[in-house]
Order: C-alpha cells, then structure tokens, then sequence
C-alpha cells in the first residue's frame, strides 16, 4: 500500500512538471512572437514615416520644458548738467564697465564747440540693468526717469519650441526627399522643404530678437546743459497753442515783408524799363494808317 501511494506521488510530479516546462515553452513563443511582431511594425514605421521612430524616442528623452522668467527691460532717462561732454564720457565708463555698448549717439554741438545735448542709446547686461540706472541718473540733475519690464518668458518657451519642431521636420523631409523616386514627390517634398525652410527663418529671427533683448536691457540718456530747453516739445494748452500762433503770424509776416523788399528793387527797375518801352509802341499805334475796310463781293 505504501509503494503504490509513493508511485503514485511520483506520478503526479512527474506530470506537474512536465505541464511546466510546456507552459514556460510556450510563453517563450509568445513572447519572441511579440518581439517579432513589434520588430515588424518598427520596421514598417520606419520605412513609411522616415524618422517617425526616431522622433518618439526623442520625445520621450527629452528633457522637460523649465520655464525660466524672461523679461525685457528698458529705461529712459533726462539727466542737466553743467558739462554735457564731460558727462557724456563718464556714461560710456559706467556702461563699459558694466559689460554694455553704446549703441547710438546723437550729440548737438554748435559753432562754439561746446556740446549742449547729447542722446545716447546704451545696452547694458540685464543683470547690471538697476545699478547702470543709478550711476547714470547721478551724473548731473535728473529731470525724468521712466522704466519698463515686459515679462516674454512664455514667448521665449512658445519659439524655442517651434524651432525645435520645425528642426525635426525638416529633417524628416529631407530623409523622405532622399527616398523619393517620382518626379512628383519630389517636387512636392522641395517645395514643402522650401517652405518649411523659410518658417524656420522667420522663427529664428524672432529666437535671435527675443535672446538680443532679454539678455541686453536698452536705455535712453539724454544729456543737456543747464538752461538749455530739454527738448522740442509741440504746444501743450490754449494758452502755448495761442502764442505758437502769434509766433507763426509773425513769421509769416516777416518772410513776407522780406520777399517784398528783396523783389522790390527787381519791381522798380523793371518799371523803369517798361515805361519807354510803353510809350514808344503806343506812338507807333497812333502813327499807323487805318486799314481800309474791305467791301464785301457783290
């Protein structure tokens, strides 16, 4: 009784594991199935779309947007004083030294020599930005300060973005162009390159612009001497728009009572001249006999 139960027990070993080693056989097959068929479809993706496998696997590595604040920043300062030129070359020590150019100058200088205004268009690193400012607006009087934030970061993230995507399709294109063998779809993969080509331009030109503005901030200076006018403003009430008129009148007037006094000699000594000339053609007039009139054909 006890070999018959120990056979027995032998028995069902054997047969639990015989169902084992099938079952892990054919898990094998399904998985090398799997893998094959995963194989295939990669590899029909490929050949139809190009780099789309390429491109997903790049998505999937690439790193997360990080959005960074990104702004623009701007200033435009009046500043008087005593020597306009002196000032002026102590603003451009300030903004070399702060890592900046002097973009543009405009400097008024009369027959005197001496310099009565000067405006100067700076570009400092925008980390230097707040302490630029203060060094500029001490160097004479400040008459008006005005300041700007403009806050571009979602811009910047937005074509940073679509640079990068119109990269990757271009480079699809461009292996598709390569693969093509009609006349047709060449023509037609050239001409979407082309355009495809000209958006990238447009937006790296808008990458360069933003990257220009956001890590160089601008500031307007404009130097002027004491008791010079800051700037040539137009009438700003009644009363300024009533006396800008007068001063008009005036000058209407007085460029018209000097266009008469310079023709005026021109007038007389062509009335001098005229006069003979008058007298003698009436002479010959008068003296002329009368022409005989002409009797009709009767």
């Amino acid at each position: 009784m006890t070999g018959i139960r120990a056979r027995s027990a032998v028995g069902a070993c054997a047969i639990a594991l015989l169902l084992g080693l099938a079952a892990c056989t054919n898990g094998g097959g399904s998985d090398e199935g799997a893998s094959g068929v995963a194989a295939t479809d990669a590899g029909g993706d490929a050949d139809a779309g190009g780099d789309a496998a390429p491109a997903e696997g790049g998505a999937a590595q690439a790193d997360p947007v990080v959005l960074q604040t990104e702004v623009i920043q701007t200033a435009d300062l009046t500043v008087r004083t005593k020597d306009v030129d002196a000032a002026r070359d102590r603003a451009r020590v300030v903004v070399t030294g702060a890592g900046g150019v002097v973009s543009a100058e405009q400097t008024s200088a009369p027959d005197d020599g001496e310099v009565r205004r000067s405006l100067l268009t700076l570009r400092v690193p925008a980390a230097r930005f707040a302490g630029v400012v203060d060094e500029l607006a001490d160097l004479g009087t400040l008459e008006h300060q005005e300041t700007a934030t403009e806050d571009v970061s979602l811009q910047v993230v937005d074509v940073d973005t679509r640079v990068r995507s119109a990269e990757r399709a271009i480079v699809r294109l461009r292996a598709l162009l390569d693969r093509a063998t009609s006349l047709s779809d060449v023509v037609s993969l050239e001409n979407e390159l082309a355009k495809r080509e000209a958006d990238l331009e447009a937006l790296q030109g808008q990458q360069a612009y933003l990257r220009d503005q956001t890590s160089l901030s601008t500031i307007t200076l404009q130097l002027v001497r004491a008791g010079e006018p800051t700037s040539e403003q137009g009438p700003s009430g009644f009363v300024d728009g009533l006396g800008s008129g007068w001063a008009a009148l005036g000058a209407v007037a007085g460029f018209g009572a000097t266009t008469v006094g310079v023709l005026l000699p021109f007038a007389v000594l062509a009335l001098v001249m005229a006069v003979p000339v008058w007298f003698v053609v009436r002479r010959v007039r008068r003296g002329a006999p009368p022409t005989a009139a002409q009797t009709p054909p009767g």
